[in-house]
């Protein structure tokens, strides 16, 4: 048995080896085993996650790049290749971008997560863990971080037992320089067939065969240049119009199966919150885009349409009695609630912050102090006095500014812009500049509630230079109705 064509062709993804010829390869290859002193601390593959290293008697080569050198262990084997050629190496083998993060990778992503902060010349800088400002750095030549995955999973299930496997070619700001390309779980992740995860592997095949559909199509489409000026560079977008046209057709994609599953009595609730996930990316990347005010109310109706569409489905699907259509004891969920309520206020479309109100109060009416208070100089009949919120961190800054006076009130919405990023970033829509390099990774990461309450209480906000912080929507609303201090 050849085991050096037996491990490419199995990394790569090309042969669906049996476990017994897994086993044998890997005895194989703990006899090329090695010691790396460049992947010692402060070696050059430091970040490069693996238990032992291996050098292969001669090189294999993918996509015309060359390489002997392998890290992992028996549940996960790479090719480590100088450079990065993730995307070359996705043509090669048929892999699609993973844009939500939804692929394992041999590591976590803590340490790529980063907080950037605007200086007083309006210059981009990377904050320390602790909130210390290092020294400025021009946009140009702001720290890039990213993590690239392109993937393709294979189904070698049979009867009565499940089992996939991940090719991956993967790229990261940890291990700059270097490109892994393998395939994980050798021999592991087999289980027995149940209806739930089988369900669940059918639903996710389907959305990944949606999204490589919807990037080729984006890609197909390109417009020869972007007419506006994007108003958010923590990454620099290869394309606004195939991120654009990639969003939209997957929220219509995503819509087509959840309307198809109420027509049929078979929705599934994955495609309805990715249709809801969708319609607010597709607002929040066109206003990073560039877009003007005026062409952004269309986009934030469809999402908070989506919503509406969601809280009734999950009412008729698990509901003792009315539901509302986002969790409060969900950090994500809250979150983008109180963003949908901010855009909604600073794009002046009351009629839009009364449906928002209406999705969530069969659930949270009176249960959370920022949310009434938000809602209270919009709606009338809010509920007054109300003590409670659902997070200390980072909402309770903003909140504080309902007690504070004038001049207390802009450090508040400092502290909160500074907590803002920290808090939230686990969560796989806020990791979207990590991954900027294919279809759909990034939208743009906005405050838009601090913003509009900024706006409502006319914070003085001369100081905020927060990168998350839409200061010229707050000026587009303060332009339409000039509010008072309250």
């Amino acid at each position: 048995m050849n085991f050096l064509e037996l491990l490419f062709q199995d990394a790569t993804g090309r042969l669906n080896t049996t476990e017994h010829e897994r086993g044998a390869m890997y005895d194989w290859l703990k006899g090329c085993r090695i010691d790396n002193p460049a992947a010692g601390e402060g070696g050059v593959m430091a970040g490069i996650p693996g238990n032992d290293w291996y050098r292969l008697p001669e090189p294999v080569t993918v996509g015309g790049q060359r390489t002997d050198l392998v890290v992992g262990n028996m549940i996960g084997s790479y090719f480590v290749f100088a450079g990065q050629h993730a995307a070359l190496f996705a043509a090669e083998l048929d892999l699609q971008y993973d844009a939500d993060n939804k692929m394992d990778r041999p590591q976590g992503l803590d340490s790529l997560l980063a907080v950037y902060e605007l200086d007083a010349d309006g210059e981009m800088s990377e904050l320390e863990e602790g909130g210390a400002a290092p020294s400025a750095a021009s946009d140009t030549d702001l720290p890039r971080h990213f993590d690239d995955v392109y993937f393709r999973v294979t189904d070698l299930s049979d009867a009565g037992r499940i089992e996939t496997r991940t090719t991956i070619a993967w790229q990261s700001s940890s291990f700059t320089g270097f490109t892994l390309l393998g395939t994980t779980f050798f021999g592991y992740g087999s289980q027995l067939e149940n209806p739930e995860m089988r369900q669940h592997l059918t639903v996710m095949a389907a959305d990944w065969a949606l999204r490589k559909e919807c990037a080729a199509q984006a890609q197909a489409g390109l417009a020869a240049a972007w007419p506006y000026a994007p108003r958010q560079r923590i990454v620099d977008m290869a394309s606004y119009q195939r991120e654009i046209a990639y969003v939209v057709s997957l929220a219509r994609g995503y819509e087509l199966r959840r309307d198809k599953g109420y027509r049929f009595h078979t929705d599934d609730p994955f495609w309805i919150y990715a249709a809801c996930d969708m319609r607010f990316r597709e607002f929040s990347l066109k206003y990073t885009a560039g877009l003007p005010c005026a062409e952004l109310e269309r986009p934030l109706e469809l999402a908070v349409g989506a919503y509406e569409k969601a809280r009734v489905a999950l009412t008729l699907e698990y509901g003792q009695g009315e539901l509302s259509a986002l969790n409060f004891d969900d950090l994500q969920e809250y979150a983008r609630c109180m963003q949908l309520a901010g855009a909604c206020i600073l794009l002046g479309r009351s009629d839009l912050v009364a449906r928002v109100a209406a999705m969530q109060d069969h659930e949270y009416r009176g249960e959370d102090a920022f949310f009434e208070g938000l809602l209270q100089f919009e709606l009338a009949d809010r509920v007054d006095d109300v003590d409670e919120w659902y997070y200390d961190v980072p909402y309770t800054h903003l909140v504080d500014c309902f007690e504070e006076d004038e001049d207390g009130r802009p450090d508040c919405l400092a502290r909160f812009l500074r907590a803002w990023h920290p808090a939230l970033v686990s969560g796989t829509w806020y990791n979207g500049h990590l991954r900027a390099n294919g279809p759909g990774g990034y939208f743009g990461l906005w405050a838009f509630e601090a913003a509009a309450l900024a706006y409502l209480m006319d914070i003085d906000d001369s100081g905020i230079m927060h990168w998350a912080y839409p200061a010229d929507l707050v000026a587009h609303a303060r332009q339409r109705l000039p509010r008072r201090r309250a």
